[in-house]
């Protein structure tokens, strides 16, 4: 007799070898499914889309989806070659370095080219791509130049100028990325240029160089300034930067617009005018012209020698000039000029002239009749006129007369002889503008 239990447990055992035996069987046959590789299968894509790739650096390109193998297609194969016939759904590009970009880029942008590619499976299925090849510079993606020459045009402003200053910019990097403390030379290779340190202060001018070396700051950008020499011609220029580390170098052409330098001096006042105390006189003196706006030193000469400057340069902020006119007798001065100009060759103007002044009154004699007998002397007063008057007797070996400011004395002359019948003598006092007389009745013989 077979125990219950026993019988139960064999029934268990054979119906699990029986199972074991069955996924055993299924699976040397091939059954309950089959391996594959996860990137073929379904729809075709290829990855990334969009894409960015930096040239000389590898660039993994992936065949996600379809049956393998693939046909592979590039529309710049010069930049971004691919295979003809991709076997596998994996493979990896070298970009080759852009010497052509695409157009409307901002200016902070890397330099770019636009690529598309294309790929088929063995069943017709497709799929493109947009990929962009970014240049790759040691030195960056060229120097930006920034100045303030004016400019009749925003979109392509001047470059540099004549006696003027232009901020070179540049952010070396590698693979897209910035290097901060590169050491960076700058090289002059032609033109009538030099280099200084962007910071140097004010007033103390910088030494103009040919060669200079910056380091890039914690963000990866240096700067340098460039002078443009006084009264350049227009030109085309070129500096060159070097990475000194590596010795790779690339050459910068710029224009230079010859011509006056930017920027005007500010004179003030711009015009002196002096004006003299009557007709007779043409006005005279000295003031000061302040000079603003312009780069030290700066200098001062006059269109007149009767016009003088003093000092004939200046070396402060603001530079100070004092002009002097001297020339009294009429005609006056009109149509002098003091040019006054800087050290980048900025040019601005003083106009001086004179100007006589009013007419003087008629002279005015007190009293205008005098009896005076032999060795007498009167006073008279004289008011009106200039101020500069002489005085003439109609005998002087008779009546004589003298001036000394506002009050003149005329004196009947005794040298020792008989009186005679009183006569007239005439005093005329002028002041080269009007004359009056003074009648003196005295003895015509003493």
């Amino acid at each position: 007799m077979i125990n219950d239990a026993y019988a139960n447990t064999m029934k268990k055992l054979l119906a699990a070898v029986f199972a074991a035996a069955s996924t055993l069987l299924l699976v040397s046959c091939g059954g309950g499914g089959a391996a594959g590789s996860p990137t073929q299968g379904g729809g075709l894509v290829i990855l990334p889309n969009p894409g960015t790739a930096y040239a000389g650096i590898p660039f993994t390109v992936t065949l996600a989806g379809g049956r393998a193998p693939y046909a592979v297609g590039s529309s710049e194969p010069s930049i971004f070659p691919v295979p003809a016939i991709a076997s596998q759904s994996i493979f990896t590009v070298v970009p080759a370095q852009p010497g052509v970009v695409d157009t409307g880029l901002d200016p902070n942008e890397v330099p770019r080219r636009s690529v598309t590619l294309t790929a088929r499976d063995v069943n017709g299925a497709t799929a493109t791509a947009q990929l962009s090849v970014l240049q790759n510079f040691l030195l960056g993606y060229g120097a930006s130049l920034t100045s303030t020459c004016p400019s009749e045009d925003a979109a392509n402003p001047v470059q540099a100028c004549n006696g003027s200053e232009t901020v070179v910019t540049i952010a070396p990097t590698f693979n897209g990325v910035l290097r901060g403390n590169a050491l960076i030379r700058f090289e002059r290779v032609r033109g009538t240029f030099g280099f200084v340190q962007c910071g140097s202060p004010p007033p103390v001018d910088p030494t103009v160089v040919t060669v200079i070396t910056t380091n890039t700051d914690h963000t990866g950008v240096g700067r340098v300034c460039i002078r443009v020499a006084n009264n350049s011609a227009t030109q085309v220029a070129t500096f060159r930067i070097i990475d000194v580390a590596t010795g790779v170098y690339v050459d910068q052409l710029f224009v230079i617009v010859g011509g006056a330098a930017a920027g005007q001096l500010t004179v003030l006042p711009s015009s002196l005018s002096f004006a003299g105390a009557n007709s007779l006189r043409c006005g005279t003196g000295s003031g000061d012209v302040l000079v603003f706006d312009g780069t030290l030193p700066y200098s001062a000469v006059s269109s007149n020698p009767a016009v003088t400057v003093s000092p004939t340069t200046s070396n402060v902020e603001p530079g100070r000039f004092t002009i002097t006119i001297g020339n009294q007798a009429p005609p006056c001065i009109t149509d002098a000029t003091v040019v006054i100009t800087d050290s980048q060759g900025r040019r601005a103007t003083v106009t001086v002239t004179q100007s006589a002044g009013p007419a003087p009154t008629a002279i005015t004699l007190t009293p205008a009749t005098l009896n005076l007998v032999c060795g007498q002397s009167a006073n008279v007063v004289i008011s009106g006129g200039t101020g500069a008057y002489t005085a003439s007797s109609s005998s002087p070996g008779d009546v004589t007369a003298s001036v000394l400011g506002t009050n003149m004395t005329v004196t009947r002359n005794n040298p020792g002889g008989v009186p005679g019948a009183n006569t007239t003598f005439t005093i005329s006092v002028g002041d080269g503008a009007s004359t009056s007389t003074v009648t003196v009745t005295a003895p015509s013989t003493c």
